[in-house]
């Protein structure tokens, strides 16, 4: 479960996310929807744990992303819109690779890419 808590992000006191409350339980998807400059990467970036919040708190399965980044961060899959990866692989060559370099067990790997192929 995603949990967000009173989320707020500043640049030079200058607010960008302000209390921002939301959960996303197992099995829910999130639709991020709004305009150019809306802060929605800036939203993904904090919840891929690339970007510390001003205030408020992130937890993944209840633990606080922040607090715990190399607990949390295996369990985070984000691509960000530019990266190009490596287009003459499968999905399930590039889940694979990826998973790899997570240093997942051959078993645990093929099973997490089934789960979501």
């Amino acid at each position: 479960m995603l949990d967000v808590q009173n989320l707020c992000k500043s640049f030079d006191k200058k607010p960008f996310l302000t209390e921002l409350t939301f959960q996303v339980a197992a099995g829910e998807c999130l639709v991020l929807l709004g305009r150019n400059g809306a802060c929605k990467t800036l939203l993904l970036n904090i919840l891929a744990t690339l970007v510390e919040p001003t205030s408020g708190s992130v937890s993944i399965n209840g633990i606080d992303a922040f607090a715990n980044l190399k607990q949390v961060r295996p369990s985070i899959g984000y691509i960000p819109v530019a990266f190009e990866g490596y287009p003459e692989l499968s999905v399930a060559a590039y889940l694979n690779f990826f998973a790899r370099a997570y240093k997942l067990e051959k078993r645990a790997r093929a099973s997490a890419i089934e789960a979501v192929l």
